[in-house]
């Protein structure tokens, strides 16, 4: 939750937000206006569609979810329900969802309910949630299992702004709550050692296609698309798609064109790929301006972050300071050796893996 801060003089590039998108009016959402939006996949577009048009008696339940908070979604944009409502219709909604996969013989995993007061600034996809995260208890959401100690996610919402801090002052911060959403494609936690027998079989005991799946991931990485859109004055939401592999299922196209709903959809690797070195990374294949690319991707969910922008106000450090930072890092990471990697973070400098096996090392990152 968020609490009051200091007041802090602005400079001129703070009166607004990074890359500040244009304000769009439109009526009369429809589902496909939203995919559009959204810049789905065609195969997802395709079976979002085909559930929505069927009987309800014809639908499992899984289908029957992902039908029910798509046509939420465009409840919510359309203005037919408040965002106070929207947010109570939508924990409804994870509560049967997260019922159905229980029921299933499976854990659910929802991600963090706009609902529990978290304010977000904003959002990445990611993939997956694993058997390690099943102990984690979330104290706002029980079917939340995006464990916050896990170092793929503390890369995305908690390491980049520290190392911003690090390199002006020498100095790891506190900072005190995230400003990132991190969306799981998969609504369940996942067997990563056999996935793709894993998901065989849930599909199989769910009755539904495995796309049905990957779309309840959409549905709920839209859920907290929309919701900014109805309380951030109509402007589209900061957006990263941080896993290759969910890019290449839900997504038709990943770039830095804004639409509607999101300022762009950039791709970049899963934080695994930062984190294990050349033995994980194969980092040849990585160009000069690609490693480029990914570091100003990556530096657009910094400067998203209240909390980094009021550090940058006090210091008088220009966003482009977070920019070159962000981009030399990933750069030189992705460069890097497993035992490079293995002796930064051992010096607590990022993330926490040692021996090719990711472990919580650095506490105080």
């Amino acid at each position: 939750r968020s609490t009051p801060r200091a007041r802090v003089k602005k400079s001129d590039w703070a009166t607004s937000e990074p890359n500040p998108p244009k304000r769009i009016e439109l009526g009369s959402w429809t589902i496909d206006l939203l995919m559009d939006n959204l810049r789905v996949a065609e195969k997802a577009r395709t079976t979002i569609l085909e559930v929505i048009s069927q009987e309800d008696e014809d639908l499992a339940d899984l289908e029957r979810h992902l039908r029910d908070i798509s046509l939420l979604q465009v409840k919510a944009l359309n203005g037919d329900i408040t965002p106070e409502q929207f947010l109570k219709q939508d924990t409804i909604w994870r509560d049967e969802l997260a019922a159905s996969i229980t029921k299933l013989g499976y854990v659910p995993n929802l991600g963090e309910t706009p609902s529990s007061g978290t304010i977000f600034a904003s959002i990445a996809m990611m993939h997956y949630a694993t058997f390690n995260e099943l102990g984690y208890k979330c104290p706002f959401d029980a079917h939340n299992k995006m464990d916050p100690q896990n170092p793929c996610l503390r890369w995305i919402f908690d390491t980049l702004r520290k190392i911003i801090v690090y390199e002006k002052t020498g100095k790891w911060p506190e900072f005190k709550h995230p400003s990132t959403a991190i969306i799981d494609m998969m609504p369940m936690v996942c067997d990563k050692e056999c996935l793709d027998k894993f998901v065989e079989t849930f599909t199989t005991t769910a009755k539904v296609d495995d796309m049905v799946v990957r779309c309840l991931g959409l549905a709920l990485f839209a859920t907290k698309v929309v919701y900014f859109h109805v309380t951030n004055d109509k402007r589209p939401a900061p957006v990263v798609i941080a896993s290759y592999t969910a890019a290449k299922h839900l997504f038709a196209t990943c770039d830095s064109t804004p639409t509607l709903l999101m300022d762009g959809n950039d791709k970049a690797p899963h934080p695994e790929v930062m984190l294990r070195g050349k033995v994980f990374l194969r980092a040849a294949c990585y160009t000069e301006s690609v490693r480029k690319e990914i570091g100003r991707i990556l530096a657009k969910l910094v400067l998203c972050d209240p909390e980094v922008r009021e550090f940058l106000l006090l210091h008088e450090v220009t966003p482009d300071f977070v920019d070159s930072t962000i981009v030399d890092k990933c750069a030189c990471i992705l460069d890097m050796s497993k035992e490079e990697i293995d002796e930064m973070h051992a010096l607590q400098l990022v993330g926490c893996v040692r021996s090719g096996e990711m472990q919580t090392l650095a506490s105080a990152m």
